[in-house]
């Protein structure tokens, strides 16, 4: 996950590299931009993947942005999900993708 710390990436690209390493990307996970609002971040990723994304973010040694769908298809994988635009308080009655790019903390937190 260094290519994270010190690239912004989009999750797609994250997926290709991953995979390109020889570990496993590819799961029945899902990340949510906040419990109960339906906002998608990424699917369809491992146990090791979404772990360890969530890990970096809890620790704070990530962080992400928002991209653009042009992101995604430049780097080969979009969502099939509406993208939330201007997402309601409440959130969503159905998923939405919300694109991010993952990138290193501000703050620049030392992770081992």
């Amino acid at each position: 996950m260094h290519w994270v710390v010190k690239y912004p990436c989009t999750f797609a690209e994250l997926d290709r590299r991953i995979e390109d390493s020889g570990l496993e990307a590819r799961g029945d996970n899902v990340i949510y931009l906040k419990k109960g609002l339906n906002i998608v971040l990424w699917s369809d990723m491992s146990d090791a993947y979404s772990a360890a994304v969530l890990y970096l973010k809890k620790i704070g040694a990530i962080d992400w942005r928002s991209a653009t769908v042009l992101e995604y298809m430049m780097d080969g994988r979009v969502m099939q999900l509406p993208v939330a635009v201007r997402p309601p308080a409440n959130g969503y009655k159905s998923e939405h993708w919300i694109p991010v790019v993952l990138k290193q903390a501000e703050h620049e937190k030392d992770i081992g």
